[in-house]
């Protein structure tokens, strides 16, 4: 009887260890992955991400023969809004001023932004992503932060040819960011 009692309340004692422990590891966790809220992040993976573009008469699960290449993926969430997607390449172009008497270089970024609502989003689905994947915090993109001065391919600015979302989502982004070929 006395080894039986000894042996439950060395169980009680184990217990309660690792309860207070795995309630501080949880806690922990959860303080990182919300430290990770409002903050922009960029894929800084290998490979190159090429974004599907067609026009709105364009069926989205249908091949598009168009694309933006090289782009940049951001990443932002917030705990009320969700997460918010921007992409945009960065060229630099040489534009000729006053008739072809002085060359001045400018940089043009093309892109766009999405926002997905915290009920197609959930939490849990960021933590998942930022902790999992290679991104790294940067500044605010120039298509979200100073969408006047960008060529917008997304929302009600954009002309005939605009971004198709849900092929970002569905092929591309498991594509580049999960490797799979």
């Amino acid at each position: 009887m006395k080894r039986i009692c000894k042996i439950f309340v060395g169980l009680i004692v184990l217990a309660g260890i690792v309860m207070t422990t795995g309630c501080n590891l949880f806690d922990q966790a959860k303080e990182a992955v919300e430290s990770t809220y409002d903050t922009w992040y960029l894929y800084t993976g290998d490979q190159t991400i090429s974004i599907p573009l067609g026009s709105n008469a364009d069926d989205e699960d249908g091949d598009s023969t168009k694309s933006l290449d090289n782009v940049e993926f951001y990443v932002y969430y917030d705990e009320d809004d969700g997460l918010k997607i921007a992409v945009q390449a960065e060229t630099e172009q040489n534009v000729a001023l006053l008739g072809g008497l002085a060359e001045k270089k400018i940089t043009t970024y093309t892109g766009g932004t999405k926002q997905y609502s915290k009920d197609d989003f959930k939490p849990y689905k960021w933590a998942g992503m930022i902790s999992t994947l290679p991104f790294e915090e940067a500044d605010e993109p120039e298509v979200s932060a100073h969408p006047d001065r960008c060529i917008i391919l997304a929302g009600d600015e954009a002309g005939d040819l605009k971004i198709q979302w849900k092929k970002v989502l569905k092929q591309k982004l498991i594509e580049a960011l999960l490797g799979e070929d």
